[in-house]
């Protein structure tokens, strides 16, 4: 089993590369994800079925409001490359709500909010050595209730106060 901050960055990473796919890597992709991810179907129809407002609206914004040559030369229909644009960019979505639900599938909620906090401690600078991976929140908090008074009191002071209030 892969560490949880290993299985969020690789998801991250996936969700900024799927933004470059054309058509044939979403095709490999998916047919991939539907593969290793069929348990998790459930879950993604779950997630695909809240986001449908979000996944019409952006497919009508992008095929009427690109512009290009319309559909079977009629008016009030969208355009051609609108249509592929469309098409596309919901296909992504589709792709990338699939792919988090397959990873809230194979993390527990435990192991999901524990590669998030490694993740937010690797990037804060809290955990500095190998040896702190795992931080003890006493520790923090003891550190940070020591540290409020004086950096409150730096950053009040700066504010201009009101003679008698």
């Amino acid at each position: 089993m892969f560490h949880p901050a290993a299985c969020l960055v690789t998801w991250a990473l996936f969700a900024v590369a799927v933004q470059a796919f054309g058509a044939l890597a979403l095709a490999v992709a998916s047919g991939l994800l539907i593969v290793a991810g069929y348990r998790a179907a459930r879950q993604a129809l779950r997630l695909i079925r809240r986001a449908k407002w979000l996944l019409l609206s952006l497919w009508l914004i992008l095929a009427y409001g690109t512009p290009g040559d319309l559909w079977r030369g009629m008016h009030w229909a969208p355009t051609i490359e609108g249509l592929e644009l469309a098409n596309l960019h919901v296909w992504r979505l589709l792709l990338l709500l699939a792919s988090l639900a397959w990873l809230l599938r194979a993390l527990p909620h435990e192991r999901f909010m524990a590669g998030l906090w490694y993740c937010y401690a690797r990037c804060a600078g809290l955990a500095r050595r190998r040896s702190e991976r795992w931080p003890d929140w006493r520790w923090y908090s003891i550190t940070w209730s020591t540290r409020r008074p004086a950096e409150a009191g730096a950053i009040f002071s700066t504010f201009p106060t009101i003679p008698g209030v």
